[in-house]
């Protein structure tokens, strides 16, 4: 099969199209590019923490058609991983990034994160400030 384009069929609704789709990607982070950020081994494949974090991920994302779909936001799933991700980034007095992957890369720690996580996503029960010194129990208690 030999596929053409035609330069006369492109239009500038095409080309806007593509610019909204390449803004897309630029502007946003996926699921799996915040995540393995979480993880000292490339094989994240072996941490069974990762199904779990993925099937939470899921049950928070909105249900939307394609009409719907806003483009522009992460999920608050990712935002949430985002601002755990730079918290531990700066100079935490007590803890830091290292600290956090070792933590999630602890297999006794997957119930205790998965829950931390749904606490502040699904049952909104936890602050920011609460959360992240919930997950420095969970690194006190790994170290």
């Amino acid at each position: 099969m030999n596929y053409s384009i035609n330069p006369a069929s492109i239009s500038l609704d095409v080309i806007a199209l593509a610019e909204n789709n390449f803004n897309y990607t630029t502007k946003t982070t996926s699921f799996f590019d915040v995540i393995s950020s979480f993880f000292n081994d490339r094989d994240v494949k072996k941490h069974t923490v990762l199904k779990k974090l993925a099937q939470l991920n899921q049950d928070l994302a909105p249900t939307t058609t394609d009409q719907e779909t806003d483009f522009e936001e992460e999920s608050p799933f990712v935002k949430m991983l985002l601002d755990i991700q730079s918290h531990y980034s700066r100079n935490h007095s007590e803890y830091n990034i290292n600290n956090l992957i070792t933590t999630f890369e602890n297999v006794a720690m997957e119930n205790d994160i998965i829950s931390i996580f749904e606490q502040y996503l699904k049952e909104a029960t936890l602050s920011k400030d609460q959360l992240f010194a919930n997950i420095d129990i969970l690194i006190s208690r790994t170290l």
